[in-house]
């Protein structure tokens, strides 16, 4: 009897936010909380779960902004605790969510450039899930390759020392 070839596994592509359809003012900081908290959702409508300051990088680029300071990160700060105030998402552990029921989908990240390559601005939900994925869709993996068979679920072609330090105590 022949074994059965390993099938890929594949993830969708991570979806980014389209907020073309804006004209925001490159002054964010001086924004209504209350508006910044809007832009904010539109954000977590696409990408939930989404690392708050990533969500902020979006929605700072529309407005031709490249660097965030103390009083843009601080305003969204603002707006992400006053959206989650007014339950127009869930702003948890820095990370931002369409509903309380925090459902997660394994994302691929393969296309990001490598500024955005990192796991720790991914979900631990999201890691867990892709844990989870890998460890049930592969018989017989072995505890030392789980890491690296998730990392590639996420889209991560090298799983670095950072990613096993982060992944093994999941």
């Amino acid at each position: 009897e022949e074994d059965a070839p390993e099938q890929e596994i594949t993830t969708p592509e991570y979806g980014f936010a389209d907020l073309s359809h804006y004209v925001i003012d490159s002054e964010l900081h001086k924004i209504k909380t209350g508006v910044l908290a809007k832009y904010l959702a539109e954000v977590v409508a696409t990408e939930s779960p989404v690392f708050w300051m990533e969500a902020v990088r979006r929605i700072a680029a529309v407005a031709g902004v490249s660097r965030i300071g103390d009083r843009i990160r601080d305003a969204f700060l603002s707006a992400c605790k006053l959206g989650n105030r007014t339950n127009q998402f869930v702003f948890r552990d820095n990370f931002l969510w369409a509903d309380e029921t925090l459902r997660v989908t394994v994302r691929n990240r393969s296309s990001f450039p490598a500024a955005m390559k990192k796991l720790e601005l991914v979900a631990p939900e999201e890691i867990c899930a892709a844990i989870e994925m890998a460890v049930s869709t592969s018989f017989g993996l072995e505890r030392q390759d789980i890491p690296a068979s998730a990392c590639r679920l996420l889209g991560f072609s090298r799983t670095t020392d950072n990613f096993w330090t982060i992944i093994d105590p999941l």
